[in-house]
Formats: structure tokens, C-alpha cells, sequence
């Protein structure tokens, strides 16, 4: 693991000679004699180690998805099957046991297994079912590591007190914060999101501790400084939002702005920095600035963005689908591991022009492949033209089949002609008019969509 400062001054032939050779190590001395599934993975696939000693021979083995991950799993009746187990040979703390083995219990030893699972995280849950990420000492020394790295691009100022209202669970968006600012030592509030922490007491934090960052899901984020303008509250202390957790649309971005600047705080670019936090990446990735693209960590991992369709590999700047490989993780280790998330715009790997890092970005738009009609039409751009609409203030869908719904609750001022602004707009980006439009108010949207009570706003709704 490299200091991150060096790291964003290497340049990409440097980067990718990093990588290749971190991939040829991993898998010759890891995957290959301690990864069951890799192991055969490869064997089937007629590779050994040396087929697979440049990043650019990944193309070669056959993807992983999450569905993968579940099915082989509970096939193998093992969990952990996809967790590197590495040989430890125990040394007892003191020999013979003594009293501990007089009392029939185990002497202490006097180093923990390296590969032990010490956490387990869940991914999936909406689309796919639950599926178990296992995290080791290494893993989890890996996310403090990570968690330094996005304060650092973030901007974060870590004497200075944070709110952390990502909601709680087994799930790295929640532990990612928490777990920077515990290794930092920053004074934090973990309130758990708002079914663990309501809004009023939330709103409390944040006045009492005079707080300059305040991370969540970007839903949650704008409700609560919506309740903040509406109780008359100054937050002029606060310095930065951390979204994450759901798609950051650049009319979300604005209205976040919009947000702030209605409670007396900062608004300019570094206001709001959008957070990816992805379960199987083992990590979150951070804007420097607003739009900047997220900051990803070579040294951690190797990221492709491929056609959803083909599978083949996509040019710089080019959307696609984000695949994974990790480099420098234990635990669940993946290989080629389909994410299931659209990177609109793709990666990046020219130096970032707001901080001069040259760490491959992703693209600030990334939205689940899975949300789209039953005849596979992405909802994604309908998603950033609801957030961009000036006379919409909360929106809702729901989607049967090929059809949708569209519940909205309209700005003040907003027109007479608002549902036919309304259908127009659904029919430009699905190509047919909503089967139900409904004009309801805030206070019935915001209660439908759940944000004041549950963990993830209900914004795309699936119906059977």
C-alpha cells in the first residue's frame, strides 16, 4: 500500500506497471494456492498464474456477478467461498496452558488467524438477495487507510466535528465514515441515519456541535436542510456535504446547494462531494470538488468499465458497466466482479484538473443497471430530468413491467400545465406517457417515499 500523496503524482504508465505487477503477485502467491473458487475458476478456463500476469490478460477470465457469488455459495454450503484462506500456524501465548488448560479453555494465542472473517458487510438486498462480504484484520486496517484517502480529497477538516447520518448496518457506506473518523480521531455523531436518529435530534447534533460536515444519503440530505430552513436554523458552520449511497444527479447537486445556501452555509464547489460506496469495492471513492469524478485507489484495486451487453472492454470516457478486481484485499477477494452499476461517462484517466491527482476517476453519474422497464429501457435519464425539473420538488415511481407511475409534488409557483409538462417529459426519455401521473403534496410524497423513517428513500419502486 502506497502513501496516497505519492501515489496521485505517479504517472499512468507508472500506475499500470503497479498494478501489473501487483496482479501477477496476487495471483501466483494468493489466488492461485489459496482461492477455491479462482482456483477452479481458472483450471476450467485452461489459465495458470503466468496467463494472467498483466491486467490486460483479465479479459481473459470470465466475469463474477453478484448472482455468481450467492448461487456458488450456497451450492458449496460455504459462505466463505470466495474468501482467500491463508495457511497460520498458531503460537500460544504461553506454552503448556497452564491454568487455561486445567479449566478446559483454549490458551490465548499470541497473533490472530490473518485470514479470520472480523466483519461481515452485506451487499445487494433490493434486486438481488443479500450477499455476504467478509472482511480480516488486513480488510479492515485497508478501510481506515481508505477513509484517510477520501478526507483528504474531500477536503474534510478533521479538527472540526462531523455528523455522520449514513444509515446504520452492515453495509460500507455507514462503517466507511465511521470508520474514518474513529482513525482520525474526529470528533463525529454517528446518529444511524433517520431510523435510528430522527431529524429534530439530527438538526440538534448539527447546531450543538457546530458541525462542517454533515455525510448521508443525498434524499436524507436535502429533507433535513429543507427542516433546518423551515425552523429558521443557521448552520452557517457547515462547511461540506458527503453524499453517497444513491445516484448524485447534478440536479440533486443543485438542489443540495440550494439547500445550503437557505441555512446560511457554504455553497461553492466544494459544498457538496458526492461519495461512491460500493459494498464489493470493499471502499468509498470521493470528488475532490463537486463533478471533479471519484478518486479511486490503484493500489487497492483495478477497475474496467465494459458494455453491459457484450462484456467487452469500453474506451476512456465511454459509459459502461463498472467491473472490479481487487489488488491489496483479503477476505471476500473478487476477480473481474460485475458491479451491476452504469458509470455514465466512464473512467478517467487524465490528471483531475481541480487537484492534479492523477488516480484513475469514475464519472460523478453512476446508477444500477437494474433500474429499467421489463423491456430493458434505463431509467436513468428520466431519473436526472425529475431532479433537473425546476417545478418538481419531490418525485416518485413506480414501475409495473413496461409501465410507470410518476407521483410528484410540485414547487410553489409551479404551472397549470404541469401534468402535460409532466407526461412530455416521461414520453421523451421511456418513449410512452406515465400510465398514472398524481400531483399529491410534499407532506404525502415525503411519506411514500419514507425518508424521514427509513433507511433508503423508496424513489424507484418496483411493483410485481
Amino acid at each position: 500500500m502506497m502513501d496516497y500523496a505519492r501515489l496521485g503524482r505517479l504517472n499512468a504508465t507508472e500506475l499500470r506497471s503497479m498494478q501489473d505487477r501487483a496482479l501477477a503477485t496476487v495471483i501466483g502467491e494468493l489466488v492461485w494456492p489459496h482461492h477455491r473458487y479462482y482456483r477452479q475458476l481458472m483450471e476450467e478456463a485452461g489459465l495458470g498464474p503466468s496467463d494472467l500476469a498483466t491486467t490486460d490478460d483479465l479479459v481473459r477470465l470470465p466475469f463474477t456477478d453478484r448472482h455468481t457469488v450467492w448461487q456458488r455459495s450456497r451450492e458449496a454450503g460455504d459462505p466463505q467461498l470466495f474468501c482467500l484462506k491463508l495457511p497460520w500456524t498458531p503460537t500460544q501465548a504461553s506454552r503448556g496452558g497452564g491454568l487455561l488448560s486445567a479449566l478446559g479453555r483454549k490458551p490465548r494465542t499470541a497473533q490472530a488467524d490473518p485470514s479470520r472473517p472480523l466483519r461481515v458487510f452485506f451487499a445487494g438486498g433490493r434486486t438481488t438477495p443479500p450477499t455476504p462480504i467478509f472482511y480480516c484484520q488486513h480488510d479492515l486496517d485497508r478501510l481506515n487507510e481508505t477513509g484517510r484517502r477520501i478526507f483528504q480529497v474531500a477536503g474534510v477538516d478533521g479538527d472540526r466535528p462531523l455528523i455522520n447520518a449514513l444509515p446504520y448496518g452492515p453495509n460500507v457506506a455507514f462503517w466507511q465514515v465511521a470508520a474514518a473518523t474513529l482513525d482520525q480521531g474526529i470528533t463525529a455523531v454517528q446518529t444511524g441515519g433517520s431510523k435510528v436518529m430522527d431529524v429534530a435530534k439530527t438538526l440538534t447534533a448539527l447546531t450543538n456541535t457546530a458541525a462542517a460536515t454533515l455525510a448521508g444519503f443525498p434524499g436524507f440530505l436535502s429533507f433535513l436542510l429543507e427542516a433546518a430552513a423551515a425552523e429558521r436554523l443557521s448552520l452557517d458552520c457547515l462547511e461540506r456535504l458527503l453524499a453517497g449511497g444513491e445516484p448524485l444527479s447534478p440536479g440533486m447537486r443543485e438542489r443540495l446547494r440550494d439547500g445550503l445556501a437557505a441555512v446560511g452555509a457554504r455553497t461553492d464547489s466544494g459544498a457538496v462531494v458526492g461519495l461512491y460506496l460500493n459494498t464489493e469495492a470493499r471502499a468509498g471513492w470521493a470528488e475532490c470538488v463537486g463533478g471533479s469524478g471519484y478518486h479511486t485507489y490503484p493500489d487497492m484495486e483495478f477497475l474496467e468499465v465494459v458494455d453491459p451487453a457484450t462484456g467487452e472492454r469500453v474506451g476512456p470516457g465511454e459509459t459502461g458497466e463498472l467491473v472490479i478486481s481487487h489488488l491489496d484485499w483479503r477476505g471476500t477477494f473478487l476477480l473481474r466482479y460485475r458491479t451491476g452499476d452504469i458509470v455514465e461517462g466512464g473512467l478517467c484517466f487524465d490528471p483531475c484538473p481541480h487537484c492534479g491527482r492523477t488516480v484513475p476517476r469514475l464519472a460523478t453519474l453512476v446508477y444500477p443497471a437494474a433500474e429499467r422497464l421489463h423491456d430493458g429501457t434505463s431509467l436513468a435519464s428520466l431519473r436526472v430530468a425529475l431532479d433537473a425539473a425546476a417545478d418538481v420538488h419531490l418525485w416518485q415511481l413506480t414501475v409495473q413491467g413496461a409501465d410507470v407511475d410518476l407521483a410528484v409534488s410540485p414547487r410553489p409557483g409551479a404551472g397549470d400545465d404541469l401534468h402535460a409538462k409532466l407526461s412530455g417529459l416521461v414520453r421523451l426519455h421511456l418513449g410512452k406517457e406515465p400510465r398514472r401521473l398524481q400531483v399529491v403534496s410534499s407532506h404525502e410524497l415525503y411519506r411514500r417515499l419514507g425518508t424521514d423513517r427509513e433507511a433508503r428513500e423508496a424513489r424507484i419502486v418496483f411493483s410485481t
